[in-house]
């Protein structure tokens, strides 16, 4: 069981640096009063993931919850179920690379009312992701509310394009934009999109120049 663990532990940071350009953390509170629901609860309790994810377990209010995987594709179930996830204020986080698509589950063992999921997918097909491209591209906040700000270096004088995709491969947003030599930053207005994943691609001359992954609050 050692062996198979840290084979599969070798495998996730492996997979993680290869994408980590695309990677997003997304923070699950454990102990939240989600919503209206009881005081002991998930926030978010459900959530639309990428594959190279990271998902955070975060302690957030009660003495003590005990976490464990219900159904899905979770490597090394068995052990995951029997020993699960204990937080208190002591220790109050644990990270989860998603390695694979699926719908992953998992509950408080103490609590049995505390249920919650994310449902891992991969890149839509209609959104071609490589990790080669002719700049540096940056955006923060992420995730973000209602601005993304974009910054990258430029060459030359050129026209540009912000294009933003959904899960979907449908596009969201397009904005024409002025590209200058030496560093570009624009804020994006994002406020009117739904909470959500997104693909966020820059154009200069017809040319895609970057690809960012943001999520929407």
């Amino acid at each position: 069981m050692k062996k198979i663990f840290t084979t599969l532990l070798f495998s996730f940071v492996i997979f993680s640096m290869a994408n980590a350009a695309f990677e997003i953390k997304r923070t699950v509170f454990v102990g939240q009063n989600a919503q209206g629901a009881a005081a002991n609860a998930f926030n978010s309790n459900n959530l639309v993931c990428f594959v190279g994810d990271t998902i955070e377990f975060k302690w957030f209010s009660g003495s003590q919850h005990f976490v464990g995987a219900l159904a899905g594709p979770w490597p090394l179930q068995e052990v995951l179920v029997l020993t699960g996830f204990t937080f208190t204020a002591q220790t109050a986080t644990y990270l989860f690379v998603i390695p694979t698509a699926g719908t992953y589950s998992y509950t408080c063992f103490t609590h049995p009312n505390m249920i919650g999921s994310f449902n891992a997918i991969v890149n839509p097909a209609s959104v071609q992701v490589t990790p080669y491209f002719s700049v540096d591209l940056k955006s923060y906040p992420n995730p973000t509310k209602e601005n993304l700000n974009v910054t990258f270096n430029s060459n030359s004088s050129t026209k540009g394009q912000f294009k933003v995709y959904d899960i979907q491969g449908k596009a969201v947003i397009k904005e024409e934009i002025e590209i200058i030599p030496g560093a570009n930053i624009y804020s994006l207005s994002v406020a009117t999109l739904n909470s959500g994943l997104y693909f966020m691609e820059v154009y200069q001359d017809g040319k895609k120049i970057g690809v960012k992954k943001f999520a929407k609050n």
